[in-house]
Formats: structure tokens, sequence, C-alpha cells
């Protein structure tokens, strides 16, 4: 099997005293004696070697954009897109895309995404010249199903295989997300199944965190029997094998559960994250600690997730309902909860620049 070609690198040739750019047997000058200068003539030269054939379609572009992504997260959610991109778009050329198939595509998608992610990963595959024929949708609300506790009960009773109930008990007790579980390796578990760290070293950190998480006494308990089992360096495995996708044999697993809306399964494995989630709201956690545990930013929390726990928002409605139901002139202190007499100075001042009146008890309600 012939060896992959090395990318362009930059060196300087003896006796010469410019950076040149070695592209295999090619040498080309970059015309600069600064590094740092040498450094971004390469990085054109490497985009502009990158860019596809004038003629190519837009599925050969969406295949580049998928390998460009190996060994990144963004691949495991990429590659669920893909296919549906190719279905719609990939007989075109780039030039051929406009709003009306765009239109079509989102309502093709429109029972099961709002399609703004499938766009973001459209444009990303298309040369510079096209990337504005693709229109971008607004975003729209946060979707957040998730499991009540008896859902949760019967999506484990229904999984068939013992990778995909693992796979369940894990996402549901930790709330790390599906390619985060599936690169887990059991070098990265505790020795008695007390944590597990999803950092992987060979993948560089992105904002769609990883870390390492305490387990639950029965995640602890399932992953202790786990590795009894194990016969490859993977947590989920199949066969002996990595999994690289769990999703069919989850939505059977989720069909047999009756996770099921308008005939088709709304359950993926992304709502036991939401779960998860939802499951520490319910316990009263507070945001900070529910995002710091299921290594999502607080932003997200609060945005998606705010519904299930108002916290000291709560208390603060409840000052505001009390100021209602005192007695005129009796306001509330300020978080004790106790109301206190105003004298009559202090009434009469209330009537100034803004002509506020004190409140009386003869005054009509």
């Amino acid at each position: 099997m012939p060896r992959p070609a090395k990318a362009p690198y930059l060196k300087r040739l003896k006796g010469r005293r410019k950076w040149y750019i070695i592209d295999g047997p090619k040498r080309t000058s970059t015309g600069c004696e600064d590094e740092s200068a040498a450094k971004q003539v390469l990085a054109d030269y490497v985009e502009i070697k990158s860019e596809p054939a004038p003629d190519a379609l837009v599925k050969d572009l969406l295949t580049r954009r998928l390998k460009s992504l190996e060994g990144k997260a963004r691949y495991a959610v990429v590659e669920t897109l893909i296919p549906r991109l190719k279905k719609h778009f990939g007989a075109l050329r780039p030039e051929q895309i406009s709003e009306t198939n765009v239109s079509a595509y989102l309502e093709s998608i429109a029972a099961t995404s709002q399609g703004h992610t499938d766009l973001e990963e459209l444009r990303a595959a298309l040369p510079k010249a096209y990337k504005d024929k693709v229109p971008m949708p607004a975003r729209g609300e946060p979707r957040a199903d998730f499991l009540t506790p008896d859902q949760q009960s019967a999506l484990i009773e229904a999984t068939d295989t013992y990778h995909v109930r693992l796979f369940t008990l894990i996402a549901l007790n930790t709330g790390a997300r599906r390619g985060a579980i599936l690169d887990l390796t059991w070098d990265r578990v505790a020795p008695d199944g007390s944590w597990v760290d999803f950092r992987n070293p060979e993948m560089r950190q992105t904002k769609k965190r990883r870390g390492v998480v305490p387990c639950s006494t029965p995640l602890r308990a399932a992953l202790n029997d786990a590795r009894q089992l194990a016969v490859s360096p993977y947590v989920i495995e199949w066969a002996g094998q990595k999994i690289g996708r769990i999703n069919k044999a989850f939505n059977r697993a989720a069909e047999r559960a009756g996770l099921v809306r308008d005939g088709k399964v709304w359950c993926t494995p992304h709502v036991l994250k939401h779960t998860a989630i939802s499951n520490l709201f319910t316990a009263s956690w507070r945001p900070h600690d529910v995002a710091d545990f299921t290594m999502t930013t607080e932003k997200v929390v609060k945005r998606v997730y705010r519904h299930m726990s108002m916290g000291d928002l709560a208390d603060m409605a409840e000052s505001l309902g009390s100021f209602s139901n005192t007695v005129p002139g009796t306001p509330i202190l300020r978080g004790t909860g106790k109301t206190r007499k105003m004298k009559g100075n202090q009434r009469s001042a209330m009537v100034g620049a803004a002509g506020i009146e004190p409140a009386t008890p003869t005054m009509s309600t």
C-alpha cells in the first residue's frame, strides 16, 4: 500500500536565504526571508491547493468535508447529516443551489430537524464563491425532549443487546454526548468504576467539552460487569470492535419502548443527555452544578432547560407577589419576607417630583 503523500511544508534550502514550500518533488519559493511571513504564504498555498475542481458535484464536496473532520468531535454529528444532504443536493453543481431547493430540503426534514446544522455543513462544504447561495434560516426554539422515569425504565427494558443497554445507562447517568461515550476506552475508566474520563487524548478539545465524571452506584456496577466481558479496548463494543454509530440499534429499542410520536421515533441518543439534565434539575441541583457535571455550558443549560428549575427566580417571584398582598404602606424588606410599617414622614416623602401620593385606606382598589 503506498504511503500517504506528505503535506506541503517549509524548508530553507542550503545556500538560500528565502524559505521554500516543499510539496512532493515540487519546490516553490515563498519570496520571504522571515519565517512568520513564509508561514502565511504556505497557508495561502495549502488553501488554494485544497480548492475542489471547478466541475465538482456537491456530493463530492460533502465527502471531502466529512473526510476533513476525521478525528474531530464534530465528525459523529456531520456523519449523520451527510447522507440526507447528498440525497437532496448531491447531483447538483454548487452554482445550482438556490433558495427554492434549500426550502424544499427544509420541508423534507421538518419532522425531525430544524435544518440549521444541516445547512451550516452544506455551506462549509462549498467553495467560498458559493457559500452565500445557501440561505440560513433563523434558529428556532431549542428542543428539549426528555424521558419521564417510567419511559427511562421502559427504554432500558426494551434494549435487547448488551452494548445498547450499557450505552443507555452511561448516557442517563453522566449526561455525556454520544460521541464521547462511543470513544470511551477502558484505560479511562477507574479500576473500581467510580469515575470515567471522557477526554480523548488523541482529539483536541472543542467547545463540546469532555471531562471526568463520577459514576453512580448502578453505573459503577454495570461498568464493572462489562469490564469482565470486554474483548476490546472500547467500553461500547460489538463483535470485539469499536462502534461508529449506534442510531439504528438505539432506534429499534426506542420503538419497542413505545417512544414514538406521529409514527416516528422521537427519542434519539441526544435525548438521553436532555433527560440526565432534567433529572438533575428535578433533584433541585443548581444550573451551574448541572452544567459542570454534564459538561455543558451554563449559558446553554439556562437557555434550554430553565423551565425545569426556576431556582432563585421562583423566590424572587414570591417577593413580588408579596407586595400585592400587604396592607398599603407596608413594603417588604428585601430578602427577609417581613413587612414593616412606614412612618408618616416616610409616606409624605413619596409625594415628590413623580407626583405619587401615599396609599390610604380610603383609596379605591
